[in-house]
């Protein structure tokens, strides 16, 4: 079956060896290797930020903090890709009209390194955010609770209890995040060609598609290239997930108080708080009252 998909051997050897060769194999390797990576980093940074001041802050904007990660999953990756054409397009595109208009010096080019490494991040943060999201949503918050207890600090909290906590889930995301970029293809080809970046999974559909008779066993071999790849990402991850200490021992998670961010509540005696309240209620303002307030409140 493999010699009737590839044909004879020799003829294949020459072919891997013609592919391996090329001068052009190199920089395309580097160039998925710089894209994919940068757009996994950022993906796995902002879904994560996302993740945390969604399911363990008061930062929560109901519906929308849900949606917002994942929508580039509702909208097909050439369609997104024709999007950003349209809007940031460096002679017509609809943004950079707008500054014009506006008389702003500046010109959106999407036909470049960050247009290109944008658009990839758009569209790998929900592969990280699904899965980091669910754990913080898992997370027993008394870990976090008895690090404040402690004296640490908001900052080092979310750095050496929570992060550590789900670190499996951002490994997981984030080799979900490079399978899931590996495979894209309408981005690199609409974008990527524009910019003259040459993609390694576009020049495994050109040696299929746009060539008669098309070249198979090109495209087996750079496609063994990306298997190596994944494969190895899969065994060092397996490898920090069994290596490392993940293990939470504890009962059910209880509901927990989740960390209030904004400017700090001016602090008023209790005694204070019925007066305080007539006069807003008087004022007709008595959705200002904080909680205490409006217990004080009703119980006059």
């Amino acid at each position: 079956m493999g010699v009737g998909i590839v044909g004879d051997g020799p003829a294949f050897g020459a072919a891997a060896a013609a592919v391996l060769s090329a001068p052009t194999l190199l920089p395309m390797l580097g160039n998925t290797a710089i894209v994919l990576g940068t757009s996994t980093a950022l993906a796995v940074v902002v879904a994560t930020l996302f993740a945390w001041l969604s399911e363990r802050t008061t930062a929560r904007a109901g519906w929308l903090a849900g949606v917002l990660p994942v929508v580039s999953l509702l909208v097909p990756s050439i369609a997104g890709a024709i999007g950003w054409v349209l809007l940031a397009s460096p002679r017509a595109g609809f943004l950079n009209v707008a500054l014009a208009d506006l008389g702003v010096p500046l010109v959106l080019d999407v036909f470049s390194w960050p247009g290109l490494v944008l658009v990839y991040t758009l569209y790998l943060v929900p592969q990280v955010y699904l899965p980091v999201s669910a754990a913080l949503a898992e997370l027993d918050p008394a870990l976090e609770e008895a690090a404040r207890v402690g004296g640490r600090g908001p900052v080092r909290t979310l750095i050496t209890v929570t992060l550590s906590a789900v670190r499996p889930a951002i490994l997981s995301g984030a080799l979900l995040a490079l399978v899931y970029g590996v495979a894209l293809f309408s981005v690199p080809l609409i974008i990527g060609t524009q910019a003259r970046i040459d993609i390694l999974s576009v020049e495994i559909v050109r040696l299929l598609t746009t060539e008669f008779p098309p070249r198979l066993p090109e495209a087996i071999v750079l496609s063994v290239v990306v298997l190596l790849v994944l494969g190895a990402a899969w065994a060092v991850n397996a490898r920090v997930v069994r290596g490392g200490r993940f293990a939470t021992i504890s009962g059910r998670a209880a509901a927990g108080r989740r960390l209030r961010l904004g400017r700090a509540p001016t602090v008023v005696p209790e005694p204070a708080w019925p007066s305080i309240c007539w006069w807003r209620a008087s004022c007709r303002s008595r959705r200002w009252c904080s909680s205490p307030c409006r217990g004080s409140g009703r119980a006059g």
